[in-house]
């Protein structure tokens, strides 16, 4: 397979943010061990915080991957991955930063789940159009 330079933003932003999935799951075992937790979350808040800051990237992550590779197996320019890439990376950072620390800015949840929507927005609505055009 000829890796595009669309292709290769799309999987850098896959590998950056398997690993902003691997820190928040190594946040929640942190918090698991401490708290000495198993199951569920003990009816402590943090660990709360950090499965749901875990479980909310889980939820959004993968499906804005597929939607990245799409956009550049569609043939989109390679700056427009970069975009919709940058933009999921730092909506990601900034929400998984906020879950990971007690007291962060709301602003980081706020504008990190924005700055995710509209990535998947924008690529959703690309590939329609992209896809309608070509039926």
């Amino acid at each position: 397979m000829i890796f595009t330079s669309a292709l290769a933003a799309a999987a850098l932003y896959a590998g950056l943010n398997t690993l902003i999935i691997l820190a928040l799951s190594f946040a929640t075992i942190r918090q698991r061990l401490s708290l000495k937790v198993d199951l569920g979350d003990g009816g402590h808040a943090p660990l709360a915080r950090a499965i749901r800051g875990h479980g909310n990237a889980a939820e959004t992550i993968p499906l804005a991957l597929v939607l990245l590779v799409l956009v550049a197996l569609a043939g989109a320019p390679a700056a427009a991955v970069h975009a919709l890439g940058l933009a999921l990376t730092v909506g990601r950072a900034l929400h998984g930063w906020h879950f990971t620390h007690e007291g962060a800015p709301m602003w980081q949840r706020k504008y990190g789940m924005l700055l995710t929507l509209l990535v998947l927005i924008f690529a959703a609505l690309g590939l329609i159009g992209h896809a309608l055009g070509s039926l």
